[in-house]
């Protein structure tokens, strides 16, 4: 029987904290994290990411002060609707983009944080996206730039999160479900061809937003993300990367072009997502999935790089501790519990008091248990059903007379009836 020791997962967890703990860098207006966590100077992203880890999944208050004061910092102000309110990235030339601006409302959304004096401006974040919504209803790195899935469901998380700008929501979720493929799966952009890192991903933002598991195209997305997933590959071949060139151009006519990158472990977005799935097929890969990324886990923190690169980046730690938060976190889990996949569909979780016994052993238990019970509840009709069963085969063989197999039935009878006026009413 294969298991999931949430035990290893809090190893997992306090390894990769304590990475983020030690990479912390100080900033003149708060600090936070660079993505290259060993270099700086912090950025958005990362110091949203950061941010969440030490609130929502380390549960302690270190360093968050100072990432909520960098992040205020860092929101663009400006006259202009199209910038204000988001976040560049340090590469952006000060330029607002969805993929920063996305990412920071969702995690300050899922953390809980409120917009305040000392913090930043949420409200004013949701309707920066609002603004650079594209026509189609999907989003691209900013207005008028061509809608991408990753873009568009990591929009529509964050806006619903936030509870904010609701028909933003319902049109880019008219996005994800008009432009996935027609097998199920989604794809980067309209027309390539689907991976299961855009599809777990799209399917988290139209839970997130409101779509119910039985919805036929959510239900036909998990049934090719099942099929499709690799659950010991920690990384999605056919999406690694996302490499696009992205430009903006000034109100005086100054062009500024770069080249937006987006990285994407795979596994740990479909973890994510199997958390969240009704079928019964999603079990033994989710443990499968869950088990490949305990055991990939480096002795620092953090899980192998996508392009095998020594350095450290935060994308090698976040979203390996969002997924591993969401299985920690799934329904009937606790931590230091012990989930024993017994079939799909059935899951036994043992307790942290009886985490060393054998799975048989307890459900052995739990049988005897169930028997015992039965039986003292029910002894008196057992008795009758016994006498019934011997009367009437000692009647048929003529070795007893009718009329005393009725007269033998009296007690028993009247067991039955003393038993259930004992019984306590609910």
């Amino acid at each position: 029987m294969e298991s999931i020791d949430l035990a290893l997962i809090e190893t997992c967890v306090d390894r990769s904290i304590r990475l983020l703990q030690r990479t912390f860098q100080r900033h003149p207006t708060g600090g936070g994290w660079y993505h290259d966590l060993e270099t700086g100077p912090p950025g958005p992203s990362a110091t949203a990411v950061g941010l969440a880890a030490m609130r929502l999944i380390a549960r302690a208050p270190e360093h968050v002060p100072e990432a909520t004061a960098f992040l205020k910092a860092r929101q663009c102000r400006s006259g202009d609707r199209l910038i204000d309110g988001g976040w560049a990235v340090n590469t952006s030339h000060g330029i607002p983009v969805t993929e920063c601006t996305a990412l920071v409302l969702w995690v300050l959304a899922r953390c809980g944080i409120q917009s305040t004096a000392s913090g930043p401006d949420l409200r004013r974040a949701a309707q920066w996206l609002a603004c650079n919504q594209n026509p189609d209803g999907g989003w691209g790195s900013l207005l008028g730039r061509p809608s991408r899935t990753w873009l568009t469901a990591l929009s529509v998380r964050a806006l619903s999160a936030a509870r904010a700008n609701e028909t933003s929501v319902h049109r880019g979720v008219r996005w994800l479900q008009e432009h996935g493929d027609d097998a199920g799966g989604w794809p980067e952009v309209p027309g390539s061809p689907p991976t299961t890192t855009h599809t777990a991903l799209a399917l988290i933002a139209l839970q997130e937003a409101g779509i119910p598991a039985d919805d036929a195209g959510v239900r036909r997305g998990y049934s090719w993300l099942i099929q499709r997933l690799d659950p010991h590959k920690l990384h999605d071949d056919e999406a690694r990367y996302e490499v696009y060139n992205v430009d903006h151009t000034s109100a005086n006519g100054t062009a500024s072009p770069w080249v937006s990158t987006v990285w994407h472990p795979g596994l740990p977005y479909a973890v994510s997502a199997l958390t969240r799935c009704a079928d019964e097929a999603a079990g033994p890969l989710l443990f499968t999935a869950v088990n490949t990324l305990i055991r990939s886990q480096r002795g620092d923190g953090r899980w192998p790089g996508l392009d095998g690169v020594a350095r450290l980046s935060v994308w090698d730690v976040w979203p390996y501790l969002d997924a591993l938060h969401d299985v920690e976190t799934m329904r009937l889990a606790h931590r230091g519990d012990v989930l024993v996949l017994l079939r799909p569909g059935a899951m036994l979780v043992q307790r942290p008091s009886v985490r060393a016994l054998e799975p048989a052993r307890l459900l052995a238990g739990a049988r005897r248990t169930r028997w015992q019970s039965l039986l003292r509840r029910h002894w008196a009709t057992g008795i009758l059903v016994v006498s019934v069963t011997v009367g009437a085969i000692a009647a048929l063989l003529d070795v007893l007379a009718v009329r005393d197999l009725v007269l033998g039935l009296l007690l028993p009878v009247i067991l039955v009836f003393v038993q259930t006026a004992m019984r306590p009413s609910r």
